[in-house]
């Protein structure tokens, strides 16, 4: 990819100086951008540097130009795009100011950064042969660059963060039947744009994840080098992957992982049996496609092979030396040291380092829980890992959703989790409860109510523990959960949160520059706009809408933006889905963040939810014409704008329409049936699962 851009741009300048291999040489780094915003580059030129000389050692070649370029661009379709030597970038995923960002920018700039650093190897220097292998240069950009951003930082466990959000996200799109492999036909050009999703980025990674602990990370990483010098200024298909690596490791790579890229989905895990004699455990184990609708029809029995599944088994003997076994057939029995002991357990897939699911027996995950609940309550005693905790909590939680676990068993779970302090395993726990509440929406009875009383019991204590102001003490990490535990106690209806969060925003609008800090405003905004209304909620809307508008920092006015559609106020709903229409106060690449709270997390979807959709049904024809090539706006328009709206009659609505519109949907087609089949499988799981949350509710609350 080559791109030149002309204009008047202010920059700033540093040097990357990689000493590996011998024959790097320093490369000049600038950040472009509009005149009297240099300084935000600041931090992004350093990021480009030091990954530059990371990338140089990892892959052992190093970068063959003399100078890395990047820019900023106020209007742009991608996030970024990693044209040779000059990068462009979205304001907001380039530029950050360290007095006035916010904590999570500042990840999202550096990941984005070495992300697009990463494809001048992987995209530029090694091609793909077609598009059917996109993943190649998406999947392990992301891996790489999360890798690369690991390196600078390793305080703030990214990996971790991979696991809780990058990992789940594949999964959960990937338990769709509308799902597409990893490895895809392309034979229209409007299926490439439909193919830049969270299967060939998240996916992609996740299964180059899993490759890398197989192997070990050295031969893996020798493969990668004897594949990029073969392929230099080259094309490749995945084959060619899989040869390097297959000669790195002695494995037959190929073999491997043949299921996890040519298949759609991938397996559930379900120990079928577990017997425990003379220090031995024997495990029966079976696999099969997890599909979040629930079972496989015979015809998908017999569609689907087997994967090879790499069980990462761990036990109270050996918590963190997995076992190295790979489940290879339907169902097989395996024998493991199980000595005798204090606190036994087994658990598969340490360190979630697989794409995959586990389901346990009732008893075997209860054992689980226990170990988990000691280990917090003694840290002395904390065997089971923040990644095995993430995954154990994402894993209930999928399971209830399609039908194979009931969902009050998973929420029966956590009280094991109730010492937990872990940012990233707080925030499954979050995610999960938060997407019950979403999904319970149209059903009468108590279930909010009680999902808030878990919030409220969890994160209160943490959001008073935390406070208001940052310390210099703060890590990146304490930054994160102050914001978090403040937000989610906020979203449980704390009322002293609340009315601290809504004092402090009107000071802020006032001209107070110190009294929010930058990690808290969207915070801020999004409470005092959940709940207030009439004059004072018009008042702190008109604030808020004018630092979007003001705002020098990019990030923070994206921020202010987004949420303003928490609107409680049904005046200020209109008002704001009129503003998202106006290309002359929202820029045409933003729409989609001025409507998404009007979906996600507003405080009465009951009412906004169908407005929404009716909303993008009356203006579809603005639409089609101001994004005629652009997908992926077309896309997160509709996907927004039905997001959880799974009662039955409104489904049909939204079926109805597509069926209508016909072939003028084809470009953002694999969006729509993925949205679809999501909101029947919400749809399905609260039918199911309705009277037995309910009791569960009434029990909790009485």
């Amino acid at each position: 990819l080559v791109a030149y851009i002309i204009g008047e741009f202010d920059y700033v300048e540093t040097m990357a100086n990689p000493t590996v291999p011998a024959d790097a040489k320093p490369i000049k780094i600038r950040v472009y951008t509009l005149k009297g915003e240099s300084s935000q580059g600041t931090y992004s030129a350093e990021v480009t540097a030091r990954v530059l000389e990371y990338f140089s050692e990892y892959f052992n070649i190093p970068y063959p130009l003399p100078k890395m370029d990047l820019i900023a661009i106020p209007d742009f379709e991608f996030g970024a795009m990693e044209n040779w030597g000059l990068v462009t970038f979205r304001t907001a995923a380039l530029l950050f100011d360290e007095n006035k960002s916010s904590a999570s920018n500042k990840e999202r700039v550096c990941t984005t950064v070495a992300h697009e650093l990463a494809h001048q190897w992987f995209g530029n220097l090694v091609t793909i042969h077609w598009w059917s292998e996109l993943w190649l240069n998406e999947g392990f950009a992301t891996f790489v660059g999360t890798l690369a951003t690991d390196h600078l930082y390793p305080d703030w466990k990214i990996f971790t963060s991979f696991v809780d959000e990058d990992l789940q996200s594949a999964l959960t799109l990937d338990s769709l039947r509308s799902s597409h492999s990893v490895q895809v036909e392309i034979n229209k050009a409007t299926e490439v744009d439909q193919i830049f999703d969270q299967i060939s980025y998240e996916k992609g990674a996740s299964v180059i994840r899993m490759l890398n602990a197989c192997l070990g990370e050295q031969k893996f990483m020798d493969g990668v080098r004897i594949y990029l010098k073969r392929h230099m200024y080259g094309n490749t298909v995945t084959k060619d992957l899989w040869k390097a690596l297959s000669e790195s490791s002695g494995i037959d790579v190929e073999k491997l992982m043949g299921s996890w890229i040519k298949d759609v989905g991938y397996p559930v895990v379900t120990v079928e049996d577990f017997k425990q004699e003379n220090n031995e455990a024997t495990i029966t184990l079976s696999q099969k496609r997890f599909i979040s609708s629930g079972g496989m029809t015979p015809e998908e029995e017999a569609k689907y092979a087997t994967w090879w599944i790499p069980l990462g088994i761990t036990t109270h003997a050996s918590p963190d030396k997995p076992l190295d076994i790979i489940l290879t057939d339907k169902k097989q029995t395996i024998t493991i040291p199980y000595p005798e002991g204090e606190h036994q357990f087994f658990k598969l897939n340490f360190n979630e380092n697989g794409m995959y699911r586990v389901k346990y027996p009732k008893e075997v995950l209860n054992t689980i829980g226990e170990v988990i609940k000691i280990g917090l309550e003694d840290k002395s005693k904390e065997i089971i890992s923040v990644c095995d905790r993430i995954g154990i909590v994402g894993d209930i939680f999928a399971l209830a959703r399609n039908g194979t676990e009931q969902t009050d068993n998973a929420l029966d779970l956590l009280q094991y989790f109730e010492k937990e302090t872990d940012y990233n395993v707080l925030s499954q726990i979050y995610t999960n409860i938060q997407e019950l509440k979403s999904c319970w929406y149209y059903k009468e009875g108590r279930v909010s109510e009680a999902l808030k009383k878990i919030i409220h019991k969890i994160f209160s204590p943490l959001a008073e523990k935390y406070g208001f102001e940052a310390s210099p003490n703060d890590s990146f990490i304490d930054s994160k959960m102050r914001a978090f535990a403040i937000s989610s106690a906020a979203s449980s209806d704390d009322k002293k949160i609340i009315d601290e969060l809504i004092r402090r925003l009107e000071l802020y609008i006032q001209g107070d520059e110190n009294i929010l800090n930058p990690n808290l405003r969207k915070t801020a905004y999004t409470a005092a706009l959940r709940n207030t209304t009439g004059e004072k909620a018009e008042k702190l809307y008109d604030g808020i809408l004018n630092i979007y508008q003001t705002n020098e920092i990019a990030d923070q006015r994206l921020v202010a933006l987004q949420s303003l559609g928490s609107v409680k106020d049904s005046k200020l709903v209109q008002r704001t889905l009129e503003n998202a229409l106006n290309p002359s106060l929202v820029r045409l690449q933003d729409v989609m963040y001025s409507i998404i709270y009007l979906t996600i997390g507003n405080p009465n979807p009951r009412e906004t939810r169908p407005i929404t959709w009716h909303w993008l049904v009356d203006n579809w024809s603005t639409f089609e014409e101001r994004y005629k090539t652009v997908g992926s706006i077309l896309g997160a328009l509709f996907k927004y704008s039905t997001y959880d709206s799974c009662d039955s009659k409104y489904i049909k609505e939204i079926e109805d329409w597509v069926k209508e519109l016909g072939p003028r949907l084809d470009i953002i087609r694999r969006t729509v049936d993925q949205s679809i089949e999501a909101l029947k499988e919400q749809n399905a799981w609260v039918e199911l699962d309705n009277e037995c949350v309910q009791a569960w509710a009434n029990k909790y609350l009485a």
